[in-house]
């Protein structure tokens, strides 16, 4: 699902809606990284951000497990510097589970 929409207030109606979509689910954003809002002043990624910050709260019977995955510098980064309440919602000194690199032969 694109969260990001093209106009502006898209992407809050958007994030909404995914994760209403999402409760009692898991919600993967792969790529994460491109919603950081220090990447070419990205606006719209901004968005996405503050309303996974608002709504995702940690409290009990939340009702849905949100995973951020993406590069681990340009991750690192995002949770840093993009919104101070995504530090507290994902811990950045325990990436979780990080997946080493495999060659084509590995992945046969």
């Amino acid at each position: 699902a694109n969260l990001t929409g093209e106009v502006e207030g898209a992407a809050a109606a958007n994030t909404l809606a995914v994760l209403e979509r999402s409760k009692g689910r898991a919600l993967l954003i792969d790529e994460a990284y491109v919603l950081d809002p220090t990447r070419k002043h990205n606006i719209y990624g901004a968005n996405v951000l503050d309303t996974l910050v608002e709504k995702l709260d940690g409290e009990a019977g939340s009702d849905c497990a949100v995973i951020l995955a993406g590069y681990k510098d340009e991750m690192f980064n995002m949770l840093q510097n993009a919104n101070p309440g995504l530090r507290r919602r994902f811990n950045v000194d325990d990436f979780g589970i990080h997946f080493e690199d495999m060659t084509d032969t590995e992945l046969r």
